[in-house]
């Protein structure tokens, strides 16, 4: 699972790179989504990747290739059954990542060198 995904993830990003050669690129999935990356990585120019962000990830201690790990946001619940076999760092089960959305977009904005926009 998540191989067929990753040449189209990677493929995506590179489109974006093609059309916007300094945009940054963060590459993120939940669950299976988690395991694209994993597999989109091996084929995105690393040097573009901004951070990668996933949650619940099966593949969970598995590196994503030669991407830093300060670049790296990963979300693996105490009581997720699905990722458990790796580091975990926040509590919940495999379906409750929704509450730690505004802690993860801080994290992947922190990890990439973005900018945070204003809401509105």
């Amino acid at each position: 699972m998540g191989a067929s995904g990753g040449p189209t993830m990677a493929s995506l990003a590179e489109e974006a790179l093609q059309q916007c050669p300094s945009t940054k690129i963060v590459l993120s999935g939940y669950s299976q989504g988690a395991m694209v990356v994993h597999y989109a990585v091996r084929k995105v120019d690393n040097s573009k990747i901004a951070a990668i962000a996933v949650f619940g990830d099966p593949l969970n201690g598995e590196s994503f290739g030669t991407v830093a790990k300060t670049k790296l946001v990963n979300y693996c619940g105490k009581s997720d059954f699905i990722c458990d076999h790796g580091p975990t760092n926040v509590s919940g089960s495999h379906i409750s990542y929704f509450a730690d959305a505004s802690e993860a977009a801080q994290a992947i904005v922190t990890a990439g060198g973005l900018k945070a926009s204003a809401r509105v």
